[in-house]
This record gives structure tokens, C-alpha cells and sequence, in this order.
């Protein structure tokens, strides 16, 4: 279990030192002007249209781990940080390995596409839960008084998909942990099983069709985190586009649970 107490006292002993954070005001700089400049190519995924070109990556923006660090800090929703410093658990995703560098990704959801598990099941699956989580955000929409801000709700055709378990990403490519940028946030997961899809026990197509989805969404993400699950997450920012996230190598991960460790919890 990682040792949240300490990694924080170690990590203000590393600041002391000088040794952890860069300038706020020159990596919100780098920040600012990679979300304004519109040149800037956002890597797309691993997942479901396959990678990308050395090329690609060479004319990309790239974080170090302190820059990523500050822009959790400044981006990831408080949810998705409160979440994972209660479970002490990160999500991750298997993406292609770019070595130690860190990377602001918005790749286009796939979950609708045929090619992410290349399975009729799996596509009707995730046609079927989009039906149905438009249909539960319209009912909230109806529910909520006049004036009020509408819930967002994620769904297949606006997110993407991550486990805690860092050996299950790694058998979509290389297992990197990943923070959620934006100031609105929404997520999923299967309540009483560990996948959206599992093709060795797939969920019975009329169960699909009547929308008797056993998901929860919006609540309880340490749970799912500590559980193991599946989340299903999506974004909407200013600063970056909708549903970017910054993928982290695991290398790092006892870096980034330290430096979560030490955002106050009124903060969080």
C-alpha cells in the first residue's frame, strides 16, 4: 500500500530542496499557449484507429512529469483527484510507448466503432448503452428545475475507456496512467461487473435492447477505482479540447500519487 503520509513529507522535503516544482508562471505559460495554438496537433489513440507516427509525435507538444504534475493540478477535475487519492489507485490505458515523455491526448472516441473490439456483440453493446445513457441524461435533464446547469452525462460516442489495472491496459499497448482535463467531468462503470464488454460472458442482447443496463454513473468513482472497474470518463474544457487527458508513463506513478497526496483536501 502506498504510503500517502510519507510520500507527502518526502515530497515537501524534495521542494525544499528545489527539486520538484518547475516556475508555476513558465509551465502555466507552456500551457496556455499549447491549448491557444491551434496548429498544435493532439495525439490521437492507440485504441481503435491504431497509433502514431514517430513523425506525428516528433511535431507534438510534450510535457516532463512536473509540467504534467501542474497541470493536474490546474485541469483534472477535484472528482477525478479525490477519487484517486481516497483509493490510492490511478487509471490507465494501453497506448504506444513514447519512452519517459508526457502527453496532452484527444484522440476521437472509438467505443462505436466497429475495429476498438472488432465484435458485432461489443459494437451493439455500446450502440445500445449510448441509447441509453441519452435517454437517463434527458430524463435528468426534465428532472432538474428551470435555470439549473443540465448534468453531464458521458456516454460512448463522447468518452473513452480506462481500468486500475495496469495489466489489463497493457494489452491494448503500453500501460500509462491518465488524468481527465476540464472543468466539467462525467463517468461510468459496470456495477456488478469488472468490464463494459467482456466477450467470454457478453450481456443478453434483450437486456441490451431494454435498457436494463446494471451501470452507475456520476458517483462513487473511488469505489469503482478500488474495485477494479472499468470507467468510462469524459471532459469538457476551455483550455483544452473535449475529452483530453494527460497520459503519464507508469514509471511515474508513485511520483504522481506523492504530488496528490500534497493538494489539501478542501482543495481536492
Amino acid at each position: 500500500m502506498f504510503d500517502c503520509h510519507l510520500a507527502q513529507s518526502c515530497l515537501l522535503l524534495a521542494m525544499t530542496r528545489g527539486e520538484f516544482l518547475l516556475s508555476s508562471a513558465v509551465v502555466q505559460s507552456s500551457i496556455t499557449s499549447m491549448s491557444k495554438d491551434t496548429s498544435m496537433a493532439f495525439l490521437p489513440s492507440n485504441g481503435g484507429g491504431g497509433g502514431v507516427s514517430k513523425e506525428e509525435y516528433s511535431n507534438t507538444r510534450k510535457l516532463s512529469v512536473d509540467e504534467a504534475i501542474f497541470t493536474i493540478h490546474q485541469h483534472t477535475p477535484p472528482d477525478f483527484i479525490k477519487a484517486v487519492s481516497q483509493s490510492q489507485k490511478l487509471l490507465y490505458r494501453g497506448e504506444e510507448d513514447f519512452g519517459s515523455t508526457c502527453l496532452i491526448m484527444a484522440p476521437e472516441p472509438d467505443l462505436l466503432f466497429f475495429d476498438t473490439y472488432s465484435n458485432d456483440q461489443a459494437l451493439e453493446y455500446f450502440t445500445q448503452l449510448e441509447r441509453c445513457l441519452r435517454a437517463a441524461e434527458r430524463e435528468k435533464e426534465n428532472q432538474s428545475s428551470s435555470g439549473k446547469e443540465k448534468e453531464f452525462i458521458v456516454r460512448p460516442s463522447n468518452g473513452h475507456i480506462g481500468t486500475p489495472s495496469s495489466s489489463e491496459a497493457a494489452r491494448w499497448g503500453t500501460a500509462v496512467s491518465i488524468w481527465p482535463l476540464g472543468s466539467q467531468f462525467s463517468y461510468s462503470y459496470p456495477k456488478d461487473r469488472t468490464l463494459f464488454f467482456d466477450e467470454t460472458n457478453p450481456i443478453d442482447g434483450l437486456t441490451i435492447r431494454s435498457c436494463q443496463l446494471d451501470v452507475e454513473y456520476n458517483r462513487r468513482l473511488n469505489t469503482a477505482l478500488t474495485m477494479g472497474k472499468e470507467v468510462m470518463f469524459s471532459s469538457l474544457s476551455a483550455a483544452f479540447p473535449d475529452s483530453s487527458f494527460l497520459a503519464i508513463p507508469s514509471k511515474y506513478d508513485d511520483k504522481l500519487l506523492a504530488a496528490i497526496c500534497s493538494i489539501p483536501p478542501e482543495n481536492r
